[in-house]
Order: C-alpha cells, then structure tokens, then sequence
C-alpha cells in the first residue's frame, strides 16, 4: 500500500514537472521570438497566444496571436497583427533562437495610419544601438492571405486585401514575389536579386475594372535614403506602350514624380460612379505627373501632341492641356478638382477650356452621341461642379460657355425647302425629314448654365438661304434638349416668294440630345404677326390652283374657312340683292 501511494506521488510529480517545464520552454520560446523579431525590426513585439513545437512534416516553432505596436504623439498608433508565426529549421538551432530555414505568416493584418508624416517619431527610433544584432536571413519567408490599410482614425482610407507573398533567398538577395487586390484592381508584383548595391530589376501586371487589357511594365528598383527610384520604366496598357520613370521620396509626406510618354494612347470612356473607391488616400500623398502622347484616341476623340502637366496637393488636382492638335483644330484647358478636400464637403471641380477651329460633327457625336451639327467649331467655358460622380457633377454645373460654329450645316433639318413648301409641309404631323439639311455661314449662341441647365436667348444663324434667331435649353444631366428656332428665307432664297419675306416659320427641337425630334411649331404660325402676313398676302393668294403655291393654305389652317370667301373669277353664285324666283 506504501508502495503504490509513493509510485501514484512519483507519477504525479513527474506529469507536474513535465507541464512545468513544458509551460517553462513554450514560454521561453515565446520570448526568444519576440527577442528575435525585435532584433529584425526594431520594434517590440508581443506573443499572447503562446507557442508550440511540432515534429511533422518538419521540426517548427508556432506561435500565435503575434502583435506589434507603434504609437504616435497624436494618439493614433500604427498596428501589425499576425495570427500564427511559423519557423522551420533544425530543433537546437529554433529553441536557441538561431538557424531558421523557413517563416510562415498566416493572416498578417497591418493598419498604417495614413498621415503618419504629421505626427512624432516613434519612440523606439533612434535606438539601434541598444538591440541585439539582427541574425542570418532565412532561406524562404512565405505570406498567406494578409491585408494592409491605410486609415484615419477607425475609418479606412485605402487597402489591399487578399495579399500573398513569397520571397526566397537567392545569390545577391532574395527573389521575391507578390499578390493582392487594391481596389478593384488585381495586382501581381515580382522582384530579382539585384545584387549588392545595384538596383533590383521589377515587373508588374496590374487588371483594373475599367480596362479589357492589363497594365503591364518593368523598371528598375533602387532606393537611395528614404528615396524610391523606378528607372528605365517601360510598359503597356492594353496596346498603348509606354516609357518613362518615378521617383517617390518618403523624408516626410510621400511626394510622387512621375514622367511618362507613349507613342499612342487608346484608352476606354471613364467615369466616376457611385460606389467608386474613396478618393481620400490621395491626401496621402503630393505628386507631380507630366504625360506625353504623340496621339490620343479615347471614346470616339482624337488628339496629337498631347502634353498634360499635374500636380496635385492635400488631395486636390490641378492639371493642365497644352494647346492640343484635335480634330483639324486646337484645344487648351486647365482643370481644379478638390477630389480629396478634408471635411464634410463634396469634391469640387472648376474647367476653363478653349477650343478653336475644330471639326464639330466626329467631337459632339463622341462626347455626347450629338450630330445635329457639323461645322467647323470655336468654344470657350467656363464651368463649375461639385459631387463625386458623374451624375452628380452633370446636376451642379454652372458657369458660361460661348459657341461659335461656321460654313457647317444643321443634319435632318432643310429649313428653306420647309419655308419654300409651306402649304404642303403644314399637317397634322408635321415632323421634317431627318435626310434633309441646312446649311449655314455661322452659328453663335451664349449659354448660361445654372443647376445642370444652359439656358440661351440669342442662338443667332445665318446662311446663304436662311437666317434665323432662336433660344431654349439644354438639360446636361438628362442630356436633353429643347430649342425654338425662328427661320427667315433670305431674299436670293426666296426669289420665287418675294411676298413671304416677312413670314417665319418656328421650328422646334426637342428630345433626346442624341436622338432630337424636329417638327414645326404650329402655335408659331398661328400667331398674329404670321397671319397679318399672310392677310397681306390679298385674297388672290387664298385660292388655290397650280399657279399659286399658297393655294388652300387656310383650308388646311381653318377647315371649312373657304366659304367665307369670294368666288373664283368664272364662277357664278348667288346674288345678296336678286329678287326671289
């Protein structure tokens, strides 16, 4: 009985001492890993979730719930959390805290505050010295579904999700490849040993949501201080080749560099729709950018020698166009868009533009789907929006514009043969034929834009058949248009008509802008100064007959009006005065 009481004493000691040193080595291997990672990066570490030994496939340590924390004077603090921390290598080699083979990073979520340049150093800086020396690098370091976000405060200002790396040691540094989603895009990152001091060579794809084609490219990496460098850039977007180079340089606030020109850009319409990403991360930086394209074709336009200029600053743009070859003319502008403005307030946006001598028909039909008008075109804008998509910025334009268009023509609408065919064009339906045309020698019009509607009282034209004044209004949001235009024949035109000089014929032109209906306006005609005209006319217009080409007319007007009229010439009718039979 003694015996078996000091045998279960013995056994329970044993399992007590084992748990002891078991929870005695996990616990040192817990510290020898925080010792380590603070030796590679400088910073403290925490291990809350305790570590483990495993024996297969390979000897490793685990550990779990991995954490990392850097505070900031102004309260925010930068965060790295990793779930499981996994180093493979030999056993005394790993338990000493020395000779790793390989690292696994399951899960690493880093959040970065995305003004860090505004607030103190972190305290750990500066103190290099004081840490132990970093040891031998490991042959492979392996990142599996990680996540990186740039945040103020709670929210989130920008992020790649889903990213997964690899980087393995080779002759001169390590080869190092990489994936994740930024956005909406797609982007795959892969790097060669550069060796010793020279700079690594870099390629990269990228799928973005608003191209069919990937942008792919090459550089050369170097960094030189806290100085990014990407020499020899070379690439394309689609078929669009590009070359050029960029320059980050991180002393404080990142500012960006960037220099790019292509023999041709094609690129697909772009637009800014609701649920786009947040244009805030572009406080989080400053840049200047200078693109050069020898041509530009894009939604339908056609530009040569395009050089823009961009700088942007505390999330606003300010770009401009130097005087562009587009479409047989010129074009200049300037564009300031506060797409990233701190605050509650929505992105505002200001364009001044200035368009000369350019070909109207193949501009209007690519930017708006418009070919009612062809000519030889002269615009000058000035516009103001707000709002963050396209919508939006349609609704709150404001601003003036003035038009001018010369020896062009109006498609589908013949306002002399209308003129010139007045009895027969007048009827129930009297919409125009869309084959038919006008020409002209000049069109001008002011608009004045309010809430997404440019207004006008003083559309002017004149041509060698007709003239014509007219006013109405365009809706930008709804791309609708609604114009009332009142056509004069001039005396050459109407030579075979000298009597109807005076007499208008209001057209209107209504609808969808790529799609307007034209008819003539039939309240126009009916109204006194038209009809005191065609009073004027004398009762020997009123009949009708081949010879007068007015003939009928009020009957189509006024059913019914011929009996108050006098008889033909050689037709009898009743006497008022004759005595009754």
């Amino acid at each position: 009985m003694k015996l078996r009481v000091v045998f279960l004493l013995l056994l329970a000691g044993s399992v007590a001492a084992a748990g002891a040193a078991v929870a005695t080595s996990s616990a040192r291997i817990a510290r020898a890993v925080e010792e380590r990672l603070e030796a590679e990066t400088g910073r403290p570490w925490t291990v809350a979730g305790g570590a483990s030994l495993t024996l297969w496939p390979s000897f490793a340590v685990v550990v779990r719930d991995v954490g990392t924390r850097t505070a900031f004077a102004d309260g925010s603090e930068a965060r790295l959390d990793i779930a499981a921390l996994r180093a493979t290598g030999a056993p005394l080699d790993l338990l000493a805290g020395r000779g790793v083979r390989e690292v696994e990073v399951e899960r690493p979520r880093l959040r970065w505050p995305a003004e860090w340049w505004r607030v103190a150093d972190p305290p750990a800086r500066g103190q290099d010295a004081a840490r132990p020396a970093p040891g031998p690098r490991p042959d492979l370091i392996r990142i599996t579904d990680g996540s990186l976000a740039l945040v103020e405060g709670d929210a989130v200002v920008a992020s790649v999700e889903a990213v997964s790396a690899e980087a393995r040691a080779e002759a001169g540094g390590f080869a190092v490849t990489a994936r994740g989603r930024p956005g909406g895009a797609t982007c795959e990152v892969a790097a060669a040993p550069g060796g010793a001091a020279g700079p690594v060579p870099l390629d990269f794809t990228c799928r973005l949501p608003q191209f069919s084609a990937p942008l792919t490219g090459r550089a050369d990496a170097g960094v030189q201080g806290a100085e990014l460098t990407l020499s020899r850039l070379t690439g394309s977007l689609g078929t669009s080749r590009f070359a050029g180079a960029a320059v980050v340089d991180l002393t404080a606030k990142p500012f960006v560099r960037l220099d790019l020109g292509f023999e041709q850009l094609d690129l697909p319409p772009l637009r800014m729709e609701a649920g786009a990403d947040d244009l805030t991360l572009l406080r989080s930086f400053d840049g200047r950018a200078k693109l050069r394209a020898g041509a530009l074709r894009a939604a339908g336009l056609s530009a040569n020698d395009v050089m823009v200029e961009a700088k942007l600053t505390g999330g606003t743009v300010e770009a401009s166009l130097a005087p562009t070859a587009l479409h047989g003319g010129q074009i200049r502008a300037t564009l300031t868009s506060a797409l990233a403005a701190p605050g509650p307030a929505p992105s505002r946006h200001a364009l001044r533009l200035d368009l000369t001598q350019a070909r109207s028909l193949p501009l209007l039909t690519a930017m708006a789907g418009f070919g009612l008008l062809d000519g030889t075109a002269g615009a000058s804008l000035d516009l103001k929006a707000t709002g963050a998509t396209t919508a939006e910025i349609a609704r709150s334009l404001a601003g003036e514009a003035v038009v001018t268009l010369e020896n062009g023509r109006l498609n589908g609408i013949d306002i002399p043969g209308v003129v010139q065919s007045i009895a027969s064009q007048i009827s129930a339906d009297p919409r125009l034929r869309a084959s038919d045309a006008t020409a002209f020698d000049r069109i001008t019009a002011r608009l004045r834009i309010a809430d997404g509607q440019a207004t006008t009282q003083d559309i002017a034209l004149a041509g060698p058949l007709v003239t014509a004044r007219g006013a109405g209004t365009i809706d930008l949001a709804s791309r609708s248009i609604a114009l009332r235009i009142e056509p004069k024949l001039t005396r050459s035109a109407a030579r075979a008509l000298p009597k109807l000089l005076d007499i208008s014929l209001p057209v209107l032109i209504t609808g969808s802008w790529d799609a307007p209906q034209v008819s003539v306006d039939l309240g126009g005609v009916l109204s006194g100064q038209n009809l005191s005209g065609l009073g004027a006319l004398g009762s020997s217009l009123l009949e009708g007959g081949e010879a007068n080409p007015l003939g009928g007319m009020l009957d189509q007007i006024f059913p019914g009006a011929g009996r108050a009229r006098a008889p033909a010439p050689g037709r009898t009718g009743p006497r008022r005065n004759a005595a009754p039979p």
